[in-house]
């Protein structure tokens, strides 16, 4: 597992090799008016708002398009897990949202659809969806996304570590580290030291594969 730590998102966005090679190639999609991927910015604003409800107001970070892409396979569509309004679909047609919210995705996620979808998935993100919960919890939210990978599948889990605060658990403790080290499947992970200055796509970022 590849574990890289930076301390700022300012200092990820400026320093990342495989990011900044993404944002060389990228072209900005139509449809938003202001894009933000300081620390500065995303400080003043609520820590539990989510990309997809600042998309609402047209305003985004590069950050977000990032993380997608990096689960993208051309031939297989992506789940989007907690996927709200189901802005993403928009530029990212092959998209399959599901939200606990019925009537907000392409698909209602009950308590049995991850018995249904075991194995049935190449393609996952799930961006600021999974945190709402103590680190056992989230153990559990990490296996079931590694467990809906079909082999040779990849997935992105991005997670607010001031969120996990809410739920009796420490946004910088070790055992946060701990949990994630011993989920299957996890490739690489990238770890703002200071969660405050990203709230919008999550303060960590966590690539599974099968």
């Amino acid at each position: 597992m590849q574990f890289l730590s930076y301390a700022t998102l300012d200092e990820f966005t400026q320093r990342d090799p495989a990011y900044r090679a993404w944002r060389h190639g990228w072209r900005e999609p139509a449809g938003v008016d202001h894009w933000s991927e300081h620390e500065a910015e995303q400080a003043e604003a609520q820590l539990t708002q989510t990309p997809r409800q600042w998309q609402v107001w047209r305003c985004s970070t590069r950050v977000a398009f990032y993380l997608w892409d990096t689960v993208q396979l051309a031939q297989h569509p992506t789940l989007d897990i907690g996927c709200g309004i189901n802005w993403f679909k928009r530029h990212y047609p092959n998209t399959h949202g599901i939200d606990p919210h019925a009537g907000w995705g392409d698909e209602h996620m009950d308590t049995l659809w991850w018995d249904r979808n075991r194995q049935g998935w190449h393609s996952i993100i799930a961006i600021n969806s999974l945190h709402f919960c103590d680190h056992d919890g989230f153990a559990q939210e990490l296996a079931r996304v590694y467990h809906t990978l079909a082999p040779g599948g990849r997935a992105c889990v991005a997670v607010n570590r001031l969120i996990f605060g809410l739920h009796g658990a420490g946004h910088s403790s070790e055992p946060l580290r701990d949990t994630i080290a011993a989920a299957p499947g996890v490739t690489r992970v990238v770890w703002i030291d200071q969660p405050e200055g990203a709230a919008h796509d999550g303060n960590t970022w966590i690539w599974l594969g099968k």
